[in-house]
C-alpha cells in the first residue's frame, strides 16, 4: 500500500468488515496467475552467478512468507490465497527444483478457515527447536507448528498467541490479542516477535511466557502500553508495522510500513515499553516518516525485511518491484542509502535480462544457510535466490 492506499479504523474502533477488506485488499496486491500445487511436485528456484534467478515455476503463485531452516535447507513457504503454508525440500535429482513435501492448512478458497485451518497466513519464522510460528492475519493470531521439519499434517495448531483458543478468532487490543499480525520473528533468545499491524505495534514473548496458555505480551513498541492501538509518527510510534527481524546481536528491526521506513531498536527485548527507536532507514532521522518514492534512500510500502548473520539488512519493495539490501545495517547512518538494489535479475545461463527476469511483487525473504537469500518474487510465480559475490 501506498500513503494514498486505504486506511482502516484505529484500534478500538475495529470492526471485522474494515479488518477484513483491509486483509483483503493486502491479498489482492499479490495476484496473478493462480495455479494449484500437489505434494510431491517440484517448483524451480533460480541459482547462479551475482543476483540469480531461474524459471517461473510450477506452483505457489501467491507465496508471501519464508521461512529456511538453515541446517536441513528445507523452505516453509506461506499462500494466503490458498490459505496454507507449504514445506519445501531441495530435489537433488531435478536441476534448481525444491519438492513440495507436505501442505499445513486446508488449501480452501473461502475466506474464514475452520478451527484448524488458517485464514490468510503471511509471515512465518522458525525457532531454535525448529516448531514453526505461523501469523495467521485473517484469524487475529499467530499459531505454533511444532516439529514442523517432520510433521506431515497440521489438524491442530500447537499453541496460540492471540487468542484464547483455537475456536475464537476476534480482533482486539491487549496484551493477549492481535489485529490482523503480519509477520512474526524469533531472536536469538528464543523470544517470539510480533508485528501487529492494525494495532500499530509490535509485541514481544519472552520463550518462558510462550510455555502459558493465553500467553500476555512482556513488551510493546510503538505504543506506550498495551490498551493503547493508535496509528502515529515519531521516534516511538509505529503506523501498520508489518514486519518485524532480530539481528544475532538482539536489535529488533521493524519495518513501519505506513510510514515508510524502518526503524531499529538496539536494546532489543531489554528495551522499554514504547522506547523511541535508536536509527532508521527510508527517513532522515528517527521522529520522522519516509517520504516515499523509488531511490536508494526511500522506498514503498514494505511488507517483508530480514536480517542475515552477517547483519545485512534485506528489504522487498513490492510498489518498487525491487529488493534492497544495506550491508552492516546497524552501523548506517538514519537514512543511509542502500548498499544495493535489484529490480531485475539474470536468468541463469541466459547471459541476458529479459521481461521474465523483471522482478513483480516482490514478497518473503528468507537468509538460507549458504550466506544466500530467497525471495518471493510473487508476481512472477517463482522462488529467487539472490547471492552477493
Amino acid at each position: 500500500m501506498n500513503q494514498a492506499g486505504t486506511r482502516t479504523a484505529a484500534a478500538g474502533q475495529h470492526t471485522l468488515g474494515d479488518v477484513g477488506r483491509e486483509i483483503n485488499r493486502r491479498i489482492r496486491r499479490l495476484l496473478g496467475r493462480h495455479r494449484s500445487v500437489g505434494v510431491g511436485q517440484a517448483v524451480q528456484v533460480g541459482i547462479g552467478a551475482h543476483l540469480a534467478a531461474g524459471n517461473a515455476w510450477n506452483g505457489i503463485v501467491h507465496a508471501a512468507g519464508l521461512a529456511v531452516h538453515r541446517e536441513s535447507g528445507v523452505v516453509f513457504a506461506s499462500d494466503p490465497l490458498a490459505h496454507c503454508v507449504y514445506r519445501l525440500r531441495f530435489d537433488p535429482d531435478r536441476p534448481r527444483a525444491y519438492v513440495i513435501e507436505a501442505i499445513f492448512g486446508e488449501r480452501s478458497k473461502h475466506e474464514w478457515a475452520d478451527t484448524a485451518g488458517f485464514n490468510n497466513p503471511r509471515g512465518l519464522a522458525l525457532d531454535l527447536r525448529g516448531d514453526l510460528w505461523i501469523a495467521d492475519t485473517g484469524n487475529h493470531r499467530v499459531i505454533r507448528l511444532d516439529s514442523a521439519i517432520t510433521r506431515e499434517r497440521a489438524d491442530a495448531p500447537d499453541a496460540i498467541v492471540g487468542q484464547i483458543d483455537q475456536h475464537h478468532r476476534l480482533p482486539g487490543c491487549a496484551a493477549d490479542r492481535l489485529c490482523a499480525p503480519a509477520n512474526v520473528a524469533v531472536g536469538p533468545d528464543g523470544a517470539l516477535w510480533i508485528a501487529d499491524t492494525e494495532n500499530h505495534r509490535v509485541l514481544a514473548f519472552a520463550a518462558p511466557t510462550l510455555e502459558r496458555a493465553a500467553a500476555r505480551a512482556d513488551l510493546v513498541l510503538g505504543q506506550s502500553d498495551f490498551t493503547t492501538c493508535q496509528r502515529g509518527r515519531g521516534a516511538a510510534a509505529l503506523d501498520e508495522p508489518s514486519s518485524v527481524c532480530v539481528s544475532q546481536s538482539g536489535a529488533v528491526w521493524i519495518g513501519d510500513s505506513g510510514n515508510l521506513r524502518v526503524v531499529r531498536h538496539d536494546a532489543g527485548a531489554r528495551s522499554a515499553a514504547g522506547q523511541a527507536a535508536n536509527g532508521v532507514l527510508g527517513a532522515p532521522h528517527p521522529s520522522s516518516a519516509g517520504a516515499g518514492g523509488w531511490t536508494d534512500r526511500t522506498f514503498g510500502y514494505n511488507e517483508f525485511i530480514a536480517i542475515d548473520h552477517e547483519g545485512c539488512l534485506w528489504l522487498s519493495d513490492p510498489d518498487g518491484h525491487r529488493v534492497m539490501w544495506w550491508e552492516h545495517a546497524a552501523l548506517k547512518p538514519d537514512g543511509a542509502p542502500a548498499d544495493g538494489i535489484a529490480d531485475r535479475v539474470e536468468p541463469a545461463g541466459s547471459g541476458r535480462a529479459d521481461d521474465l527476469a523483471t522482478l513483480s511483487w516482490p514478497a518473503g525473504l528468507a537468509p538460507a544457510g549458504d550466506g544466500a537469500i530467497l525471495v518471493a518474487d510473487a508476481g512472477n510465480g517463482r522462488l529467487v535466490r539472490f547471492a552477493l559475490v
